[in-house]
């Protein structure tokens, strides 16, 4: 068939073709409108805090590798450390059991509905380290005819926001435990300067009944300087 005969028979049953278009345009429509599920997804934006570059106490926890204690701060931790956080199982089973998703996401335990949660998780970094994180959350078919579309509104906010308080939780804990493993280094120091201080105590006592003379040497002078210092950020910790 030439395009010539191809145009005479569109133009013979031109009527015929509209009718059927406007007819297929409706149905699809209707059940776009009125059948298929709306899916509504709430974006959320973090800017993570800068790294501490602070000195004092991180400085000292740098120079300390053995006892494997890194950064004191939280504040550390950059956009993508956040973006993993939020993709662990912890944040998802988090989520699940604040807001009880069991139903929605159709899972009879909580490992299952972490799991289908983890997948609607969608995590991403900006090149200007900005965190972007939404879960799309939809309707059942025919959700606008049976009104599930204000609680399905308001569903997508709280995923999102529980999603943040999430990631907020679980930071608070890493920086308990990194604060609490602080401490203990600390307080070990200030334990064997202590030791320390008091050997050097009982050697200027012997020097001054020997050679009669009252001075403190550098040295026990830096270790009070030390220990002080030390006792100042475990109580500022």
């Amino acid at each position: 068939m030439t395009i010539a005969e191809l145009l005479i028979v569109i133009n013979t049953h031109r009527k015929k073709i509209f009718q059927n278009s406007v007819i297929t345009w409706l149905v699809y429509v209707v059940l776009l409108v009125v059948v298929y599920p709306i899916t509504y997804s709430s974006r959320v934006s973090i800017l993570p805090p800068e790294k501490n570059t602070t000195g004092g106490l991180s400085t000292l926890l740098q120079a300390s590798e053995l006892m494997g204690i890194s950064d004191l701060g939280g504040t550390g931790a950059n956009s993508q450390l956040y973006a993993e956080i939020l993709k662990s199982r912890s944040a998802a089973e988090y989520v699940v059991k604040k807001l009880n998703l069991y139903g929605y996401l159709d899972a009879s335990s909580l490992e299952e509905a972490s799991f289908k949660l983890e997948k609607l998780l969608s995590a991403d970094v900006t090149k200007e380290g900005i965190l972007e994180f939404s879960v799309p959350v939809s309707t059942s078919l025919f959700g606008r005819v049976i009104g599930q579309t204000d609680s399905i509104k308001k569903l997508s906010a709280k995923v999102s926001n529980t999603y943040a308080e999430a990631l907020d939780n679980i930071n608070r804990e890493k920086l308990s435990g990194k604060a609490r493993k602080a401490r203990i280094y600390i307080e070990q120091q200030l334990a064997d300067i202590k030791v320390q201080l008091a050997s050097s105590e009982k050697n200027l006592m012997q020097f001054q009944k020997q050679n009669k003379a009252i001075s403190l040497p550098d040295q026990m002078k830096a270790g009070i300087e030390a220990a002080a210092k030390l006792k100042s950020e475990m109580i500022s910790t």
